[in-house]
Order: structure tokens, then C-alpha cells, then sequence
């Protein structure tokens, strides 16, 4: 009788891949694409939807690639999947502009041929996902954000060894298991000192540097060690992430040494202005009760009155949100009849 056994994926790296011309498949943007073998090109099959937060979230970052690799022979294509609406996803890439300027592809709505030859074939199960290509066969398949340069640099090299290449993935995928699980305990256990020391002894390889600003940054948010992370937002590479850790902190940390100092300078990025240009309601509640923290941390509690105030006038229509931020901002109404500073914003909500 017959022996082989059949792959669990039909679609595998080493594979050649199945046709990219399929039926009901049509170009947004740039110039169309027929066959993935060119010589000397690496193809990156991005799969996407508009409805996906974490597939938008990813597009700066293809951009990026598209943008730093493209004379050098790496191909983009964002492919929208498992989405019906050809004219939505058209509107949505017209109006990433610049910021979305490789090319895109719809594959034919949610039930497409590409679906069937690829995504399923490949056993993919969510996105955003992306598929790499050369000559004809697959190499790998990876979320796109940890798609890196250095990653692209090799794939490019006329030297690439797809074999060698596997291996490698598979063990960083292995070691990325095992430090999870090692660092899952720190979270379950609050043990936020302990996850420090972890990340300053044991994740010191060039791959584990976001995993490693990630773990130092939550210990100093639950520690509250406010000159740790007023380090961590000077070192943010963009005005919008300094503000995000800045915020973060006014959010989730407990006071501590140097929250005074940390506070004065917060307030020169979280300003009255700044909370009224927020564009969501939402948005200029949370950033003004933040502020309304940091002013009681910098001992200006009469500015925080005024801040209070401000956002006491501002009218919720969803429900669910009303009654969250009522709570907090009642609580945080009663933390200014003392004299110590508001405690995180986040346990004013409960």
C-alpha cells in the first residue's frame, strides 16, 4: 500500500509556491505582479485586512523595509484577505498615502482562491502574516514585525542557504518560548524585582533587546521608579513614544522617590493645551486626568483643581465609558481634599 505520509501543511518552507495569478484577484496599487521567481528578488506576501488593528499597526514598519530594501531587490505586496469590499480597502490605501507605499493587492474578498492556495494551505490561522519568497519557493512565513533588516539582508544575499536559514528561525523561536515561559512567573507572582534582574542577566543577546526594554520598562512602571522610567522616556526615539511612557506612567505607576521631579517635567509634554487638542473626548479625559496627577506630584494643586474642573464638562455618550470615567474622576475629586498626591489613574477608575 501507500506509505507517504501526508504534511500536515500542504504549504511548507522549501515548497514551491502555488500560482500567484489567482481568479478574482485584482491591483490597488502599483505595478502588477505574475510570477514570484525573478532572479535575485525576495518577495514578501504581507497578508492584511483593514479590520485587523495589530496587520495597521505593522504597516509603518513594511513601509519601512519597502522603503530601505526595494532598489535592492526585496518585492512588497500588502495582499488584503478574508475582507469583502474591494472600494473600502481601496479608500483605506489612498488614505495611508506615503505611509503605505508599496503594493497592494486584493485577493478577492473573504472567501478568495489566493485564501485556499495559500492561507489555508499554509495553515495560517490569523494575521497580519507574511509569506517570503525566492525563486519560486517558499522560505519562511513570520508575523511582519519580526521581520527584520538584518533578516531582509540575508534573504537578499546570493548566498542565502534556505535550509540553514529554517534552522535558524525554528531555534529563535524555541529560545523565545523558553524565556516566556520563564518570565510568565514575574507577572503571575507581581515579583517586578525579579523580572528586572532577569532582564539584566539573562537577556543579552542582540534578539532579545525589545523583550529586554520591555520587561526593565514594566518593572519600573509596577516599582515606581520614577528616574528609571523618566530614562526609559528620554531614550524614546520619537516625541510620541516619550509621551506614551510618560503617560503610561501617570496611568499604572505608585509613587516613589523622584516622582516630584518626574512630574515637573511631565508637564512640560502634558500641558492644558495639549489635553485640549486631544481629538477624541476619550482622549482628553484620560491625558487630563494624567495631568491632574502629575500637577498634585509637582505640588500644584491648584492648577489640578482647574484641570478637575475642565474635564468635569466634558459629556460621554457611550454608557459603558461614562460610567468609568465618572468614577474616576469623582475619586480623583476626593483625593484632592487631602494633601498627598492622586495614586495611579488607573485604580481611580475602579
Amino acid at each position: 500500500g501507500e506509505a507517504a505520509v501526508e504534511k500536515a501543511n500542504k504549504l511548507a518552507p522549501g515548497d514551491q509556491v502555488p500560482s500567484f495569478t489567482t481568479e478574482g484577484m485584482s491591483w490597488i496599487q502599483g505595478e502588477e505582479i505574475k510570477s514570484l521567481d525573478e532572479k535575485g528578488k525576495v518577495y514578501m506576501i504581507e497578508c492584511w485586512a483593514t479590520w485587523c488593528g495589530p496587520c495597521i499597526a505593522s504597516i509603518p514598519h513594511i513601509n519601512e523595509l519597502h522603503q530601505k530594501y526595494a532598489d535592492k531587490g526585496l518585492v512588497i505586496v500588502g495582499m488584503n484577505v478574508w475582507e469583502d469590499g474591494l472600494d473600502k480597502v481601496q479608500k483605506f490605501v489612498t488614505d495611508q498615502g506615503e505611509g503605505m507605499s508599496y503594493r497592494v493587492a486584493y485577493s478577492g474578498g473573504k472567501e478568495s482562491a489566493f485564501t485556499d492556495t495559500w492561507l489555508k494551505a499554509a495553515g495560517v490561522r490569523g494575521i497580519p502574516h507574511a509569506f517570503l519568497v525566492k525563486d519560486g519557493k517558499l522560505i519562511a512565513t513570520s508575523h511582519p514585525a519580526s521581520i527584520t533588516n538584518s533578516m531582509v539582508e540575508s534573504m537578499l544575499s546570493p548566498d542565502f542557504d534556505p535550509k540553514a536559514f529554517a534552522a535558524e528561525q525554528a531555534a529563535a523561536e524555541k529560545r523565545k518560548a523558553e524565556l516566556q515561559a520563564k518570565i510568565r512567573p514575574f507577572y503571575q507572582n507581581g515579583d517586578w524585582d525579579g523580572m528586572r534582574e532577569f532582564a539584566k542577566t539573562e537577556l543579552n543577546e542582540e534578539a532579545d533587546a525589545d523583550m529586554r526594554t520591555n520587561l526593565l520598562r514594566t518593572a519600573a512602571m509596577n516599582l515606581g521608579d520614577w528616574p528609571e522610567i523618566q530614562a526609559i522616556a528620554d531614550e524614546a526615539t520619537s516625541d510620541k513614544a516619550k509621551r506614551q511612557t510618560l503617560g503610561q506612567a501617570g496611568w499604572s505607576a505608585p509613587m516613589g522617590d523622584g516622582a516630584k521631579e518626574f512630574a515637573t517635567g511631565a508637564l512640560a509634554v502634558f500641558t492644558a493645551e495639549s489635553v485640549d487638542n486631544q481629538e477624541s473626548l476619550q482622549g482628553k479625559l484620560m491625558d487630563g486626568l494624567i495631568r491632574t496627577r502629575f500637577l498634585t506630584m509637582a505640588g500644584q494643586k491648584d492648577e489640578a483643581e482647574v484641570q478637575l474642573t475642565k474635564l468635569k464638562t466634558l459629556e460621554l455618550k457611550d454608557e459603558r465609558s461614562k460610567a468609568t470615567f465618572e468614577k474616576a474622576l469623582e475619586n480623583a475629586t476626593k483625593g484632592l481634599e487631602g494633601d498627598a498626591p492622586l495614586g495611579p489613574i488607573q485604580k481611580l477608575m475602579r
